[in-house]
């Protein structure tokens, strides 16, 4: 039994065509949507409301009020 040999198949190198890739478009930025006063009051106002809700309306509006524009800021930044 003789074994055959293979021919060995070398790969050709990349031709350097002088053409460079495209480059991927950088991706815009996410940009968070700016409320107005009035807008951002009621959204404060109705995240107070959920608030207060959960709590079972028992405690301190202006708590509930103050919560609820510390979540609307963190939310922003």
């Amino acid at each position: 039994m003789t074994q055959t040999k293979k021919p060995v198949v070398k790969k050709a190198p990349a031709l350097d065509t002088g053409v460079e890739k495209a480059k991927p478009k950088p991706r815009a930025k996410k940009v968070t949507p700016v409320l107005s006063n009035q807008e951002r009051y009621e959204v404060i106002q109705k995240a107070a409301y959920y608030i207060a809700e959960h709590n079972g309306f028992v405690g301190d509006p202006h708590a509930f009020w103050a919560e609820a524009e510390a979540q609307i800021d963190a939310i922003k930044s």
